[in-house]
């Protein structure tokens, strides 16, 4: 609502038209937002779409190098992200994702993006190959999401995986070993 009132013209009438045709609750206004960037020049662009969608997919912040590989936008595309776009994504450092988690959901739940779900855990499923963070912390969520058990099962117990995880991330040393209980867990419950 803040950059909406930013955006306009600072008369009184305008204001108070814009308050009262905002909608009631952070859902609604979500979807009102979201139809406009549907129409918006930025929305009408399949790179900004993918981009929109790969981050509704997304388990966690996502690497400029890791959106390059998914999608092919280079530096150059990230640093020139719309006002349309760049008002719902967070950029911290050479990251990106929404500005919280409770846009990414509302965001979910008018599209749920399949086609972006299987191009994020294409890139995960390849982790071996590039060993990036994200597909390290993330893969377990996507193939769970996906209802691969075998493969969540096979990649949870696999050495190499669970080595590269702890190199991955040096100052979470449990999570090998929590990804190994969630399996187990999982194995135990079916």
């Amino acid at each position: 609502v803040f950059a909406d009132i930013a955006g306009r013209p600072a008369r009184l009438e305008s204001l108070v038209a814009l308050v009262r045709d905002t909608p009631t609750g952070f859902a609604a206004y979500v979807d009102v937002q979201f139809h406009m960037l549907v129409e918006s020049e930025a929305g009408q662009q399949q790179r900004w779409r993918g981009l929109f969608g790969l981050l509704v997919a997304a388990k966690a912040e996502l690497e400029r190098e890791d959106i390059e590989s998914i999608l092919g936008l280079t530096v150059w595309d990230l640093y020139a992200l719309p006002p349309a776009i760049s008002r719902w994504i967070a950029r911290r450092g050479d990251s990106y994702t929404f500005r919280n988690e409770a846009l990414r959901l509302a965001f979910a739940r008018l599209d749920p993006w399949p086609k972006a779900s299987e191009h994020i855990l294409a890139f995960c499923r390849e982790w071996a190959k590039h060993r990036r963070r994200y597909a390290l912390r993330s893969l377990i969520a996507h193939l769970r999401d996906a209802g691969d058990l075998q493969a969540w099962f096979v990649t949870a117990m696999d050495r190499d995986f669970l080595k590269c995880q702890g190199a991955a991330f040096p100052y979470e040393p449990l999570m090998p070993l929590q990804t190994i209980e969630e399996a187990m867990e999982e194995a135990m419950a079916r």
